[in-house]
């Protein structure tokens, strides 16, 4: 979807200070007791860390972020706050905050979902100022909200709430801002009095310009700060709300999801330079609007450039301008900035002499052609809190941004700006570059103009249902006036981001078949191309059947009558279901319980992102290979953190991993640059300082606290020196995956724990990461003797933004010895299961759960069996999948892993016989739920003598966009289940020849109920995401036709692509149902379908459709019907035949598929047709 914003998008009232009141206003302050209270600061300490953090060019911090656990509303009653009711019968929760000696309160969420007719207001404690309400129409795309500052030392939240909705809410508090800079107009820290005010007569030619100027907060590594940015047109001119700053602001989306934007805070007189009152600063309430929320779109170090999209469009009361710019390779001959000084009322300065090309002088020389020289201001100056400010040459167009300087009031010294030049082709990728943002329509302009605001149409957005049961239908309706008249409706029913369809008709009727919580938006775009989006809450309920307390031990049916479970028993896992949901399951509703072999490292300790570690203790799990890259390259470059040595507590450059294609999946983002602190750490942002010293054991790092990382040795080091490598063949094979893959090696050498100021380091060793890009596992080497062997250092991995996202192989802890390897795994690549799956025998895997209640209960069983001929060691793991009925279904991972035998007790029971269901023979063809027709298995059964039945089925699916596309499961059938991997199939377009590479992205099981009918349980893992469906026949009752040609088809000169038939009679007449599984210019599975008689010759017109993705929100998708091209076949014997292709993809799916008289073969023998 292209996103684009003219106007206010929410109706942001959220932080302008109207008449609007709190409805608690004159209720009595809740209880003592009730809320957060925080100690005063240590305003020495604060001094001396903001003057160390000045000297090294770090943005201006106002005030320090206390982290917050376990406080919020959701499901259940809140950890802290009061509840009571209003006289309407709505819920009011309170939450008092009182920070000691505070200036300034602000507060952030890491958790943010307000269901329709929610509030909530942020207050000081006179309540003299109230930022709200907030509504559902706040809610982010994800994640948390940040909210603006109040003054004073008290605040109070609040939460008002229908009453029926309290389950509905989801607000996680995450930290809390102990303002103690004065940012409100009272106290010594002023901005200096030489600077021009922007309402001065001085800034009249630049008031389009001064619009769209903003100062900006934001929070990160346990401190709140501040900078200035200003939005930016692109080629397109679509008024999206990018926002250009300053890469030493603000490098990481989750800083950017932070970030709160005040406009206008401008003085509304021209205050005499250098006067007393123009020294002084004024109260931020005199700003006409702010947001909240970010994305990172684009971060370049050298030239200090980070390009943000606003998640809003700015407020009407901002009465914004997008700035133009200027990319071309040249210096200016003079130069405006348009500022927030100390994060104050904004200020104009000017530059009346020409402008030179140079590094940034602060630092050691580097590249000359970086930055912009500002030799000394003529009028105004820049300071603290200018940061990531604009400056615009006579065209007023923006050609650099502030990165620092020692420009003041009073002297005459220099200022040096990040170039746009040097940020258009950055990094050379979308993520380190401006022009992918800027020039999306790849114009390649040199310079373009700024724009303002356009005439957009006003919208609502309303459902005709809330909440929405799941399984039925819920219209949305958008109504629009004012504009240009002539409509269009772009919506997003899933809340995801992504397009899902363009109408000319306001309503569209959508369908979902799980419990969920979104926002739907739609963005309605006039005649001239001006739009304005708006969104609601929408929540989804249906049933949530889940074991009511984790799944036991289990109980002994059949055996020696010990407690261990050993070959040849019988045994029976007891639970009770409960019906967690708002809503009862349908009559006919089903419990499927499945099984998996346990990795072979399955005992070992994971977080839960699902993580496993291990160590070199384990063999052949955890491999000792130290890769010694000493010799072969060079140390790399320190830079301190404050005011030690570099090599105490610093920091390498941001090292780029693209290059070398080294990015690797880190806790579900793709990380593709890393910082090394000489503490023993890597950063994943480039934010990351390295100088936390102070390793802690839990979640949350004493400091840097800039986004994930491996704690390979942390602890307070000195480093003699840092290096690292890639490797295109690992010299270390991997524990999975292929061995010879690519690795990356950071390496630490002559390493000392620190002794104290002046004092030898202690030790001299050396230690190391290896990172597989290929399989994400990451190995920590130790090659010699560490003093107390790591008693006071953490080793493992760490993500702190999210809960149970740490896995310490220890911590303080002496178990770092020397030849000794840690291997973290993750969860989509451990170690092979080395049990054999079908040893384990489930005899009762589907549970009939009929009509369950919301908040009822039922018993259940699973027996299940070991064969005599298990291997005893082996490990195992019986689990509920997920429960469906035919509206909605559910996802689970509720397992209990267990040890066939003992160390000294496997004996082998041949006396237990089996209770099997009788086999279920599916039918072949194409399996759907009629309720989310779009999406399907077309599945069949191959016989194999002696062995199994194999399974096979291409799973046709879209994509988030409704792009069609396609998986593969296979796998054995047993007692009427399959348990699958889930293979993703691409085509490697470089190759010479056809070439496919398969991946397994996630797991299946499949339980046959009849003949036509089956439950289809799921989850992929690299997005992730899983579910539960009732799939029944497409061609149910029907017979089918003769000749029977259902199978899949297949060219065994291409592996990796076919056809799927499904033969069927209609109204006495022979039809086929033929879908092509095939790939785009591009490589990507994608999909076509053709429908036509069976004896139909010639040029058969085969469609395209954009379908709904497994977890997304169903649309009726028919009148996206596309001509894809045409196919002709013909056979020369029941299984085989030739076949001529002329697909024609319709974009933005590239490409087309042509193939001319191929022969093609039957893979899967038809079956008997079933009663």
């Amino acid at each position: 979807m292209r996103k684009s914003f003219t106007t206010l998008m929410l109706l942001l009232a959220a932080g302008s200070l109207s008449a609007a009141t709190p409805p608690s206003a004159g209720l009595p302050a809740p209880p003592p007791g009730q809320g957060l209270d925080y100690a005063a600061l240590d305003q020495a300490k604060l001094a001396n860390e903001d003057a160390s953090a000045e000297r090294a060019g770090q943005p201006l911090r106002y005030a320090v972020a206390h982290r917050v656990k376990d406080v919020g509303v959701g499901a259940k009653a809140a950890a802290s706050g009061y509840w009571t009711r209003l006289a309407d019968g709505r819920l009011l929760w309170q939450l008092p905050i009182h920070a000691e000696g505070a200036r300034n309160i602000d507060i952030g969420f890491s958790r943010w979902f307000l269901p329709q007719g929610a509030e909530v207001w942020f207050s000081d404690g006179k309540r003299s100022i109230s930022h709200g309400p907030y509504t559902d129409a706040n809610n982010p795309h994800s994640g948390g909200l940040s909210l603006p500052m109040v003054p004073g030392s008290e605040a109070l939240l609040e939460l008002v709430i229908p009453a029926n909705k309290r389950d509905l809410v989801d607000l996680q508090l995450a930290y809390v801002s102990h303002g103690y800079r004065n940012l409100d107009g009272i106290g010594p820290d002023k901005s200096g009095s030489c600077n021009v005010d922007t309402i001065c007569p001085q800034g009249d030619a630049w008031r389009d310009q001064i619009r769209s100027v903003g100062r900006y907060t934001f929070n990160s590594g346990g401190s709140s700060l501040l900078c200035t940015g200003q939005l930016v047109n692109r080629s397109n001119g679509d008024r999206d709300p990018l926002f250009l700053t300053a890469n030493h602001c603000l490098s990481s989306a989750a800083a950017a999801s932070t970030v709160v934007v005040y406009w206008k805070y401008e003085s509304p007189t021209c205050r005499t330079v250098g006067s007393g009152d123009n020294g002084s600063s004024l109260p931020l309430s005199i700003a006409a609007a702010n947001q909240s929320g970010a994305s990172l779109l684009a971060t370049y170090s050298p030239s200090d450039m980070t390009l943000l999209r606003l998640s809003t469009a700015p407020p009407a009361a901002a009465d914004a301008y997008w700035s133009g710019w200027d990319r071309r390779d040249l210096a200016p001959a003079s130069a405006v900035a348009i500022h927030h000084p100390q994060g104050h009322e904004k200020r104009i300065s000017f530059e009346n002499d020409p402008l030179a090309i140079s590094d940034y002088e602060p630092t050691p020389r580097g590249d000359a052609t970086t930055h912009l020289k500002v030799f000394d201001w003529d009028v105004g100056t820049t300071e603290g809190g200018s940061s990531g400010s604009a400056i615009w040459n006579a065209d007023k167009r923006i050609v650099g941004t502030l990165h620092g300087g020692f420009a003041a009031c009073g002297n005459n010294d220099a200022d040096y700006y990040g170039r746009l030049f040097k940020s258009w082709a950055g990094g050379g990728s979308a993520a380190t570059r401006l022009s992918d943002h800027l020039d999306p329509v790849a114009a390649a302009p040199q310079t373009l103009d700024g724009t303002g605001l356009c005439d957009a149409p006003v919208v609502t957005l309303t459902s005709n249902a809330d909440p929405v049961v799941a399984g039925s239908d819920v219209l949305y309706t958008a109504t629009a006036s004012g504009g240009s008249g002539g409509y269009s409706y772009i919506w997003d029913i899933d809340g995801d981001g992504v397009s899902d369809k363009t109408t000319s008709t306001n309503t569209l009727s959508a369908r979902y078949n799980r419990e969920t919580q979104f926002n739907a938006s739609v963005q309605v775009r006039d005649s001239a191309g001006c739009e304005t989006t708006r969104q609601i809450a929408i929540s989804v309920i249906g049933h949530r059947v889940r074991p009511e307390a984790p799944l036991g031990q289990p109980v002994e049916v059949c055996g020696d009558g010990d407690s261990t479970i050993e070959p040849g028993e019988r045994w029976r896992l007891d639970t009770t279901l409960l019906n967690a949901g708002e809503r009862a399951t349908a009559a006919e509703a089903y419990s499927v319980f499945t099984k998996s072999s346990a990795d072979s490292i399955g005992a070992a300790p994971r977080d839960d992102f699902g993580y496993a570690v291990t160590d070199s203790s384990q063999g052949g799990q955890c491999a000792y290979q130290y890769i010694d890259i000493t010799n072969q390259v060079a140390p790399l470059a320190l830079t301190p953190a404050g005011t030690v040595a570099a090599n105490d507590d610093g920091r390498t450059g941001v090292l780029d991993l693209s290059p070398v294609n080294g990015a690797f999946d880190f806790y579900g983002s793709n990380i593709t640059k890393v910082v090394m602190s000489t503490n023993g750490y890597i950063g994943t942002t480039s934010a990351t300082t390295g100088g936390d010293f102070n390793n802690v054991c839990g979640p949350v790092p004493a400091d840097d606290n800039n986004g994930k990382r491996l704690q390979v040795l942390h602890d307070d080091l000195v480093a003699g020196s840092l290096r690292w490598a890639s490797f295109a063949q690992c010299p270390r094979p991997s524990e999975v995956g292929t061995p010879n893959q690519r690795c990356l090696v950071f390496q630490w050498n002559n390493v000392g724990l620190y002794a104290g100021s002046g004092a030898t380091p202690d030790g001299d060793f050396d230690f190391q990461a290896v990172v597989y890009p290929q399989t994400w596992q990451i190995v920590y080497q130790y090659r010699n003797s560490i003093p107390g062997n790591g008693d006071g250092a953490t080793v493992g991995i760490l993500d702190p933004d999210t809960n149970g996202h740490q896995l310490t192989s220890s911590c303080n802890q002496p178990q770092v010895t020397p030849l000794r390897a840690v291997c973290f795994y993750h969860p989509q690549n451990l170690p092979p299961p080395s049990a054999d799956l079908g040893k384990l025998r489930l005899e009762n895997p589907l549970v009939d759960v009929g009509n369950l209640q919301p908040g009822a209960t039922k018993a259940v069983s699973a027996f299940f069996a070991m064969d005599p001929t298990a291997t005893c060691g082996s490990r195992y793991r019986i689990g509920l999948a997920g429960t469906a009925d035919a509206n909605s279904g559910n996802f689970l991972t509720s397992t209990r892993e267990f040890l066939i035998g003992s160390t000294d007790n496997c004996n082998i029971s041949t006396s237990c016989a089996l209770s099997l269901p009788p086999a279920v023979n599916l039918r072949p063809g194409v399996f759907f739920n009629p309720v989310r027709a779009g999406n399907g298995l077309v599945s069949h059964v191959v016989p194999v003598n002696g062995e199994l039945p194999v399974f096979f089925a291409a799973w046709y699916t879209g994509e988030r966009d409704r792009q069609p596309t396609w998986y593969i499961v296979q796998g054995r059938v047993q007692d009427n289940q399959v348990v699958a991997p889930i293979l993703r199939v691409t085509r490697d377009t470089t190759a010479t020849t056809f070439t496919v590479q398969r991946q397994a992205v996630g797991t299946a099981t499949i339980q046959f109920i009849s003949s036509e009918k089956m439950l289809f349980n799921y989850f992929l893992s690299g997005i992730p995401e899983g579910g539960t469906e009732v799939l029944t026949h497409g061609f149910q009752g029907l017979a089918s036709a003769t000749p029977n040609r259902t199978g899949t088809w297949f060219y065994s000169q291409e592996d990796g692509w076919g056809q799927t038939y499904d033969s069927y009679v209609s109204a006495s007449v022979a039809r086929e149902f033929i879908t092509s599984y095939l790939y785009d210019d591009n490589g990507q599975p994608r999909w076509v379908l053709t429908d036509a008689p069976a004896d139909a010759s010639g040029d058969l017109p085969t469609k395209a459709f954009k379908v709904h993705c497994p977890s997304c929100g169903w649309i009726d998708f028919f009148d996206s019907e596309t001509a894809a091209g045409t196919m002709r076949r013909s056979f020369v014997a029941p299984n085989s035949g030739t076949l001529s292709t002329n697909f024609q993809f319709t974009p933005p799916v590239p490409g087309s598929w042509v193939r001319t008289d191929i022969p093609i073969s039957l893979l899967t023998p038809v079956q008997p047709e079933q009663p």
